[in-house]
């Protein structure tokens, strides 16, 4: 299902906003969605919150927040790593533009990072 969601969405570059929660997504779908959506220059809100991505769903964290010049991005209640939390939390800091990166409530993160 996500592969398709991901060819119909390659043509919506001018999307400002992608809710995808609750939607069962995994690792593979995110980096399709993730590849589908590389040219969405005005995209400012992504939510793939209360889905099934692992870290490896995320492979590039940082190139995809400066990338789409994010403002929001909602990824709780996924099963997010420490190590890829971490990477989240570096872009956040460069990328001056996201005021939103909601990480909690991801069932690999220790209570450590949950803190953060």
């Amino acid at each position: 299902p996500a592969c398709q969601l991901a060819a119909g969405l390659q043509s919506c570059r001018q999307l400002t906003k992608v809710d995808l929660c609750d939607n069962e997504i995994d690792s593979t779908g995110c980096l399709e969605l993730a590849a589908a959506l590389s040219e969405s220059r005005n995209l400012r809100v992504l939510d793939l919150s209360n889905n099934c991505i692992r870290s490896e769903g995320l492979s590039q964290p940082t190139a995809a927040v400066e990338q789409w010049a994010l403002v929001e991005l909602w990824l709780f209640s996924n099963e997010i790593d420490d190590q890829r939390v971490r990477e989240l939390v570096e872009a956040s800091r460069v990328c001056t533009a996201l005021g939103v990166l909601d990480l909690s409530r991801n069932f690999r993160m220790t209570e450590e990072e949950k803190g953060r």
